[in-house]
């Protein structure tokens, strides 16, 4: 385990790369949203552990549940953004379709919440900044086969999903200054 900037509890199983708070389930009151949902997905509370990630944006909030039955994530959406809805059925999709993304195992539409497969590693932005320019070029080569399988969906399918508006040139300036932000400078 590598744990830096975290607060354990008490009574807490954690393995892996933990930041931020870890607490078991047990410990979280019944009417807490996470132990609502662990306790309706079937996991055993006692022996479920919550990491909560660190705030992320879109209006969605993310929980690595660790534990016997290995981990997951819960991810917990607002109302603030329409998309949200409609992200379950989307990885559901993707997957169906070999793009290769986390496995949806449990959905609450009526409580906003997704349990999915937890992906273990590291994220891109960490990756940009510590690996070789070899060991990048082979993550991003993979993203970008993920790409080219979700761009050869045919469109017979796609016309299936309900989606965004397309993007606009106000979106993709938005999108390019948000990227320039947070990832390129100052790499």
């Amino acid at each position: 385990s590598c744990v830096t900037n975290a607060i354990v509890a008490g009574g807490a199983a954690v393995s892996g790369r933990v930041e931020g708070l870890a607490a078991p389930c047990r410990k979280l009151d019944r009417s807490d949203p996470v132990r609502m949902i662990v306790d309706r997905s079937g996991r055993d509370a006692m022996r479920t552990t919550a990491i909560f990630l660190n705030p992320r944006g879109s209006d969605r909030s993310f929980t690595r549940l660790t534990g016997p039955d290995g981990d997951l994530i819960l991810i917990r959406y607002g109302i603030a953004r329409s998309e949200n809805a409609r992200y379950a059925s989307h990885a559901r999709f993707l997957r169906a379709n070999g793009v290769p993304v986390p496995k949806v195992v449990c959905d609450f539409p009526a409580e906003r919440a997704i349990l999915m497969e937890y992906v273990a590693g590291p994220d891109l932005a960490s990756l940009s900044s510590s690996a070789t320019g070899r060991d990048l070029e082979t993550v991003y080569r993979a993203v970008l086969d993920a790409l080219l399988v979700m761009h050869l969906i045919p469109r017979a399918r796609l016309n299936r999903l309900s989606m965004e508006p397309p993007f606009s040139r106000d979106l993709y300036r938005w999108e390019r200054e948000l990227l320039e932000r947070h990832l390129l400078r100052g790499k």
